[in-house]
């Protein structure tokens, strides 16, 4: 079990930038940080590339962004086990 906690992004893409200040208020830059839905569309946003990332491989077929290296894609059941791992998870909206 981790000590860390896991956030869910999953806002629309037009409240990009409060989400964002959201995160960086209440995460630390170990925690790691699963884009969802129209959240998807930060992958590249430079804020971010301090977490480690994951992307739903649902949204990530969807976006016409190359996929970093550096970024998990999850398929639904990897999303569910990588939940269980975490004793937090805070969801954004």
């Amino acid at each position: 079990m981790q000590d860390s906690t896991l956030f869910l992004l999953q806002g629309d893409f037009k409240q990009a930038s409060s989400l964002l200040q959201q995160l960086q208020q209440m995460a630390a830059k170990t925690d790691p940080v699963v884009l969802m839905a129209e959240s998807a569309l930060l992958l590249d946003h430079p804020d971010l590339q301090a977490y480690p990332l994951y992307i739903l491989s649902t949204e990530a077929e969807l976006l016409t962004l190359t996929i970093p290296e550096s970024v998990t894609v999850l398929n639904y059941s990897q999303l569910t086990d990588l939940l269980l791992q975490y004793p937090r998870c805070i969801s954004l909206k």
